[in-house]
C-alpha cells in the first residue's frame, strides 16, 4: 500500500513542481496545465467511489493490481505524449487506474485491521506515504532539470513492478461477501460528465465571464447532471454513492471537513511551484526540495498522532486546522521583496505539522464511521472527496489567482505607462500568469519593468488565493467541533443504517 501510493505522490505533489516546465516547453497557458492535473483527478474522484465498491465485490488484491497495471500503462503514455492534448488524455487514463489503486489500498488497511489497530496502522501508512511525499518533488526536480518532466512518469514502471510481485507474494485475497450485483457505472458516467462541465465552466470563467453562454450553459448542465447523479443513486440497487451513509451525522461531518481541508491544500500546492520558480527564480530541484519540511512534518507526526486518533480526533483535527491556518496567512505575505525563509518556509513547515495532526484522525474516523465490511466504499468516498477536493480546487483558486492577478496587471501597466504595443501584447498573454512574458523587441529597462509587474500582479494574486485557504482551514475546524465527538468513536455505533 506505501508503494502504491508512492506512485500517487509522484504524479500529484512530483507533477506540480513540474508543471511550469511543462508549460513553457508545451507552450500553453495556465488553463492547459490546469487540464493536465484535472483531467487526473476528475476522472479519479468519479470513478473512486465504483473502484471502492469493486475492491469489496471482486477481491481487494484483485482490483489493486488491476489499478496497478492501468497506472503504470498510462504513465507510459504521459511520458511519450507529444503535445498536450495527448498528455491530457493519457492523464485521464491514469486516473481510471487510480481510482482502484487508491481506494484499494486503504480498503485493504481497513479490511485488514480491527479497530483498536486501525488508527496506528492509518498512521505508519501516512508517516511512510510521507516519506514518498518528501522525496517525490525532489526527485521530480531532479529529474526536471537533468533529464525530463517524462522521467517523472516513466518512474512509475519500476515502482509498479516492484509493489506487483510483493502484492502476490505477501497479500491474501479478501472481499465484502454482502456486496453483489452490477457496478454503478451509469453513476460515474454521470458524475464524470457533471464534474468535467462544472470543472470546464470554472475554468473558462476567468477569461469568458459568467454570461458567456458557454460558460454559463456549462455551469447549468454540470448542475442538472450532478442533481440527476444523486437521484439516480437514490433509485438504483448498489449505488457506487449509498446515500444511506450520510444519514449519519459522523459520516457526513467527516467527509465535508476532507473537503475544506484538501480544497484549502490542493489550491494552495498547486500554484505555490508557479511562485517559486517565475516569481522567486528556483530551480526546479529547488522548488521540489521546498516541499520537503511539509513532509517531514507529516512524516515525524503522522504515526504518533495515528495512535491516539480513535480516542482523542476532534482536538487532533482542531490543532492541526490551526497550524495550516496560520500557515497559510504567512505565505499570504509573500510577494516580490520576500524572501523564502520568512514567508514560505514557516509556512510550509507549519503545513506539514497541521496535516501531520490531521491526515490519521480524519482518515480514521472515516473508516470507523461506517461497519468494517463496507471499508472499501467508506475508503473510495472519503477519496471520492479528497479527490473531488482537488478538481474543485484547482478551478476555484484558478478564480481567485486570475481575477487579483488581472487586475493588478492592469494597473501596474499604467503605472509603467506601457506602450499600447505591450498593453496589446497582454491581451492574449495574460493567460499565462505567471509564465507571461513581454514582447520581444522592446528595450531592456522597459522588458524589466513589464516583468516585475507580472511578478508583482501574480505575487498579490497568490497571495488572496493563501487568505481563501486560510478561511477554508478555520471552517475545517469548526465543521470537526461541531460534529466529531469529543471522546472518539469508542462506544458508537459503526453504522447508521
Amino acid at each position: 500500500v506505501i508503494l502504491g501510493s508512492a506512485m500517487a505522490f509522484i504524479d500529484g505533489s512530483g507533477v506540480n513542481v513540474a508543471l511550469p516546465v511543462i508549460q513553457h516547453e508545451l507552450g500553453v497557458d495556465t488553463r492547459g496545465v490546469q487540464w493536465v492535473v484535472e483531467a487526473y483527478v476528475l476522472v479519479l474522484a468519479a470513478f473512486t467511489l465504483v473502484g471502492g465498491s469493486l475492491c469489496d465485490q471482486y477481491g481487494r488484491r484483485r482490483c489493486y493490481a488491476i489499478g496497478i497495471v492501468l497506472f503504470a500503462a498510462a504513465s507510459l503514455g504521459c511520458a511519450a505524449a507529444l503535445d498536450v492534448r495527448q498528455l491530457i488524455v493519457a492523464r485521464g487514463l491514469q486516473g481510471i487506474g487510480g481510482a482502484l489503486l487508491i481506494p484499494g489500498g486503504l480498503a485493504l488497511i481497513g479490511g485488514y485491521f480491527p479497530a483498536e489497530h486501525r488508527g496506528r496502522a492509518i498512521g505508519t501508512w501516512a508517516a511512510f506515504g510521507a516519506i514518498g511525499g518528501m522525496l517525490a518533488p525532489l526527485m521530480a526536480g531532479f529529474l526536471v532539470d537533468t533529464l525530463s518532466w517524462r522521467w517523472i512518469f516513466y518512474l512509475n514502471l519500476p515502482l509498479s513492478a516492484i509493489t506487483l510481485a510483493l502484492l502476490y507474494a505477501r497479500v491474501p485475497e479478501s472481499h465484502d461477501p454482502a456486496r453483489d450485483g452490477a457496478p454503478d457505472w451509469l453513476g460515474a458516467l454521470l458524475a464524470s460528465a457533471a464534474l468535467g462541465l462544472l470543472v470546464f465552466g470554472l475554468i473558462e470563467y476567468p477569461r469568458l465571464g459568467i454570461d458567456n453562454p458557454v460558460v454559463s450553459s456549462t455551469l447549468t448542465a454540470g448542475i442538472v447532471l450532478f442533481a440527476l447523479f444523486l437521484w439516480v443513486e437514490s433509485q438504483v440497487r448498489s449505488p457506487m454513492l449509498p446515500l444511506e451513509l450520510f444519514r449519519s451525522p459522523l459520516f457526513s461531518g467527516v467527509n465535508f471537513a476532507t473537503l475544506l481541508l484538501y480544497t484549502a491544500l490542493n489550491g494552495t500546492l498547486f500554484f505555490l511551484p508557479f511562485y517559486l520558480i517565475y516569481v522567486l527564480e528556483f530551480t526546479a530541484l529547488q522548488t521540489g526540495a521546498s516541499f520537503m519540511p511539509m513532509s517531514i512534518g507529516i512524516f515525524l507526526l503522522s504515526r504518533r498522532v495515528g495512535s491516539l486518533a480513535g480516542h482523542h480526533p476532534r482536538m487532533l483535527l482542531v490543532v492541526g486546522c490551526g497550524c495550516v491556518a496560520l500557515a497559510y496567512w504567512l505565505l499570504s505575505r509573500t510577494g516580490v521583496g520576500t524572501g523564502y525563509w520568512l514567508t514560505v518556509f514557516p509556512g510550509i513547515v507549519l503545513i506539514g505539522i497541521g496535516m501531520g495532526f490531521c491526515i490519521a484522525p480524519i482518515t480514521n474516523v472515516a473508516l470507523g464511521a461506517v461497519s468494517g465490511r463496507r471499508a472499501g466504499i467508506a475508503s473510495g468516498v472519503n477519496n471520492a472527496v479528497a479527490r473531488l477536493s482537488s478538481v474543485l480546487a484547482i478551478a476555484l483558486f484558478g478564480i481567485v489567482i486570475t481575477t487579483t492577478y488581472n487586475h493588478r496587471l492592469d494597473q501596474g501597466l499604467i503605472t509603467i505607462k506601457a506602450t499600447p504595443a505591450v498593453v496589446t501584447h497582454f491581451a492574449t498573454e495574460r493567460g499565462k500568469l505567471a509564465a507571461a512574458q513581454p514582447p520581444p523587441g522592446i528595450p531592456e529597462v522597459q522588458a524589466e519593468a513589464v516583468q516585475q509587474v507580472v511578478k508583482q500582479a501574480f505575487s498579490r494574486g497568490f497571495a488572496r488565493a493563501c487568505l481563501f485557504s486560510l478561511a477554508l482551514s478555520l471552517a475545517t475546524a469548526l465543521c470537526c467541533w461541531l460534529t466529531i465527538p469529543a471522546e472518539g468513536l469508542a462506544g458508537r455505533p459503526v453504522d447508521s443504517g
